[in-house]
């Protein structure tokens, strides 16, 4: 059983910082700040602000810490409601949207089988040595599992055809055609090997912010036209590639506008750290019941 108490104070712990450094009305008033015993003596506004730096779940165990936090915090049911009735915009919409979804995509992850959950923990994204600032992403599964197979390759097909085409809208009417649709030498290769199939997706020529950039401009597009569960397997690429780049920035590209280009596409992020989260929680609990029945 969730201990809801300890949960809550993990989170506020985690978060408070976050809140003191984002706010100018507190770093404005630092007596306010020193006066702060516990994090449900922060204005409501304050609250609301840490609340939107969290993790879904983590969001619901902070809204149920205590009465004050509760009443300070709408519900993600209440989220979704609100946006049936009339659409909201700007930080808030996006926040109400991103939290919206992801309980979508927590109920499309309770029905993942061992063998997804497995492909999806097992994205592998690393350097291609053989060809200059070049990245490999391996998306390995069962042979056999044709539907896992069709899903992966046409996300990653769809992918390939819109950062394509985004290069090429981007391309200066001076500048050859054929220079600019292979500036990413983009390549989708699919191996077979002892009853296990991998996709691979290989791009390189990544030396520039604006080409991460439409790395996840691309993903964000296709994020919206995809079903819930292709966007399972586009956001855990996107969050692998992210944790990629922020260890190794391309063409010694500054870490902290590597990391903050890519921390732009919240959406992405947040519901791929949370399919992540689930999955390594379900190989646990899998673990557990494993070695609790010899």
């Amino acid at each position: 059983m969730l201990d809801v108490s300890a949960e809550g104070n993990r989170v506020c712990k985690r978060y408070k910082d976050l809140a003191v450094s984002a706010s100018p009305c507190l770093s404005t008033f630092p007596a306010l700040t020193r006066q702060i015993a516990n994090i449900d003596s922060l204005p409501v506004e304050m609250i609301q602000k840490i609340a939107t730096y969290l993790p879904t779940n983590d969001y619901d165990n902070f809204r149920v810490t205590n009465r004050t936090i509760c009443n300070a915090l709408i519900s993600i049911n209440s989220m979704h409601n609100a946006l049936a009735e009339k659409p909201h915009y700007g930080a808030q919409g996006a926040f109400y949207k991103t939290c919206a979804e992801a309980k979508h995509l927590e109920a499309r992850c309770r029905r993942l089988t061992e063998s997804e959950i497995t492909t999806l923990l097992n994205i592998r994204v690393r350097p291609d040595y053989k060809r200059d600032r070049a990245i490999l992403v391996q998306c390995q599964y069962p042979i056999d599992y044709l539907t896992l197979n069709d899903g992966i390759m046409e996300i990653v097909e769809a992918f390939c055809k819109k950062l394509t085409t985004m290069a090429m809208r981007h391309k200066p009417s001076s500048s050859p055609a054929l220079c600019y649709r292979y500036q990413y030498n983009i390549s989708i290769e699919l191996r077979t090997f002892d009853a296990q199939a991998e996709v691979i997706f290989q791009a390189s020529n990544i030396c520039k912010l604006s080409q991460l950039n439409d790395f996840y401009a691309c993903a964000h597009q296709l994020y919206d036209e995809l079903a819930i569960p292709q966007r399972i397997y586009l956001t855990a690429m996107m969050v692998k590639l992210h944790q990629f780049w922020r260890a190794y920035p391309p063409a010694n590209l500054d870490r902290q506008a590597v990391d903050k280009t890519i921390r732009s596409y919240v959406t992405l992020l947040r519901s791929g750290n949370d399919v992540l989260a689930y999955c390594n929680a379900m190989k646990i609990n899998t673990s557990g019941d494993a070695s609790s029945n010899p």
